[in-house]
């Protein structure tokens, strides 16, 4: 990718460049309507604790809020069928598929800070490192429910998250996933761009991209088969309460930041 964004390009006439601005900008448009983010009224809620990984010895944990979060769209602007939404919607379902206002089964979540009033990338990085986790967890829950199966014969690239975290100065990209092999949720460096260079900005917006068409492709076909299986609904969920969800039995985590370390 590096090597592809650095190349040199062949000069356009300036007619053709505004041609191919507005073929970029009516597929953005089209992807975009295909999602639906956290910025929208009474959205900026916090996700519920039910979803997130803890051991189950652990006390209870703080409620993830992060500050813009991207998932598929949720309630009337959604795009999955009547009976994928009634799995969605099912109570035993809830707490996963939608953690929050806004949109359902996040996979991107986004961290804000402004350094005049304190705000670091450490701490946007310490408060991704929970929401990530909770977006993977919701969907590896996903996957083990529609598939009866144990939650480590689920591989890692099967619920993978992001997260952005941003300040006035650079933004850091992250990625989130389970390993069935140490029992524990990684958040991963995969790259940081500076607002005042106009080749991370395109560098960023690639990375964007990739994760939209992601999102778009192989993540929604997995949800989409894991809906299709789900419903009608299985019968162990006919005999659950909905307070069963809470004490959901979770992998022992650890919080661990590749990209920190180095």
């Amino acid at each position: 990718m590096t090597a592809h964004l650095h190349s040199p390009t062949p000069s356009r006439s300036l007619e053709r460049k505004i041609l191919e601005l507005d073929c970029v900008t009516a597929e953005n448009d089209r992807k975009r309507a295909r999602f639906a983010d956290s910025s929208q009224p009474l959205a900026d809620w916090l996700f519920g604790i039910e979803a997130f990984p803890r051991a189950l010895s652990a006390p209870p944990s703080f409620a993830p809020k992060p500050d813009r979060h991207v998932g598929y769209p949720a309630s009337r602007k959604s795009k999955f069928t009547k009976e994928e939404n009634l799995v969605l919607n099912h109570p035993i379902a809830l707490p996963y598929t939608q953690p929050a206002l806004g949109n359902t089964l996040p996979f991107l979540v986004i961290e804000l800070k402004a350094e005049p009033t304190g705000g670091t990338l450490w701490h946007a990085e310490n408060q991704a490192a929970g929401s990530g986790a909770h977006c993977v967890n919701s969907m590896r829950w996903l996957l083990q429910q529609a598939s009866s199966v144990s939650d480590d014969s689920i591989t890692s690239e099967k619920a993978l998250a992001f997260s952005m975290c941003i300040s006035a100065r650079q933004a850091v990209l992250y990625i989130h996933f389970y390993s069935p092999q140490t029992k524990l949720y990684w958040m991963s460096f995969v790259d940081c761009y500076m607002p005042t260079d106009p080749r991370d900005v395109q560098k960023c917006n690639r990375h964007v991209q990739n994760i939209l068409d992601y999102a778009l492709g192989d993540r929604l076909t997995a949800v989409k088969d894991a809906l299709g299986a789900l419903f009608p609904y299985p019968e162990n969920w006919s005999n659950k309460k909905r307070a069963s969800v809470t004490g959901h039995s979770t992998p022992a985590t650890s919080f661990t930041n590749e990209g920190l370390k180095q």
